[in-house]
């Protein structure tokens, strides 16, 4: 399968100088207004709303999402007088890694192991390319373990952080999610399951499933199309911190230095969120950020109630997380 896909993406790729180029990702999402920027492992699709020499928003995305999901909300905070830039990781969305240098193995395993860090090195070369502003950075899901884990470690730079049903505590997996971590059972069990499995997943994360029949059927044409979406996911669900261990101790030096430099926080998560579960998850790091920034207007929490994981699409808090964010954005631009 990954030799005929192999195959197929050569005949259908076109390069240029611009970096016009055709992915496996583009022939689901289509090719019109496509950018993107040759990075180490590949190429990275981003997009950009709003004038360039405004504080600039990061949105970073979930495990199987992209930057389209974000469309709404970018043009909206652009609107507001704010710079956003959204990319897509790697094997999602449009982006993708070099399929010659990285072939999948056997069972379809992908090559790279998608740490932490390897997400953040995405992430520094897209900032190292795009812009040299200061940063409000927006994680949702598996983009808030990335967010997190580039604000700790480049607090001068970062000057404030949204965390949507972020992945801090390690997720609750499925008994498929935990049989895909033992070495080639594992491997057996992505490739045969995988798909349907991360699918079921992708429903209990929307309240509406009818309102959202795009986003699953272009999630259900990836998984079809494009093998190395789901080695990637895989991969991230084996070594990515935050999904293997507690991200607790980052979180709590976070809130340690962070209310001292006048960086503020947001919390915002869906109550019925079953993949990073309201109590504990978001519970445990309120309680955290309160005691950390005491009764501080550089600190907000929004628990939503009745609202699945994917707290922002437009059939759950879409204007109430878009509201939040411009709201701690303002706080950043009052503090300068």
């Amino acid at each position: 399968q990954e030799i005929m896909t192999k195959r197929w993406f050569e005949l259908l790729t076109k390069y240029n100088d611009e970096l016009k180029v055709r992915t496996l990702g583009e022939l689901i999402f289509g090719c019109e207004d496509k950018k993107y920027l040759k990075t180490e492992y590949g190429l990275t699709r981003y997009k950009t709303y709003g004038e360039k020499n405004r504080l600039t928003i990061v949105v970073l995305h979930g495990l199987g999402g992209n930057l389209d999901l974000f469309e709404g909300m970018a043009i909206d905070l652009a609107k507001k007088g704010f710079r956003v830039l959204s990319y897509d990781f790697y094997d999602r969305g449009c982006s993708e890694t070099d399929r010659i240098k990285y072939p999948l193995g056997w069972f379809g395993r992908h090559p790279l192991k998608f740490t932490l860090s390897f997400h953040c090195l995405q992430l520094q070369q897209v900032l190292d390319a795009l812009t040299d502003n200061d940063l409000i950075l927006v994680g949702h899901s598996t983009g808030g373990a990335v967010a997190l884990r580039y604000a700790t470690s480049k607090k001068n730079r970062v000057k404030g952080l949204v965390l949507m049903d972020a992945v801090v505590l390690p997720p609750k997996k499925s008994l498929a999610a935990k049989i895909a971590e033992i070495p080639f059972l594992g491997d057996l069990v992505v490739k045969f399951f995988g798909a349907s499995s991360f699918l079921q997943f992708c429903k209990q994360c929307v309240k509406d499933i009818a309102r959202n029949r795009l986003h699953l059927e272009q999630t259900k044409n990836l998984l079809k199309k494009n093998p190395r979406f789901l080695a990637a996911m895989a991969s991230t669900n084996r070594y990515c911190e935050g999904f293997t261990v507690s991200l607790l101790p980052e979180f709590i030096h976070f809130c340690s230095t962070a209310p001292k430099n006048n960086i503020p926080l947001t919390l915002i998560w869906g109550q019925n969120d079953s993949a990073t579960p309201f109590s504990p998850h978001c519970q445990q790091l309120h309680s955290i950020a309160a005691k950390a920034y005491q009764s501080s207007s550089l600190y907000s929490y929004l628990p939503f109630p009745d609202t699945p994981h994917n707290v922002y699409f437009p059939d759950a808090k879409p204007n109430e997380c878009t509201e939040a964010i411009a709201k701690l954005a303002a706080n950043v631009l009052q503090s300068r």
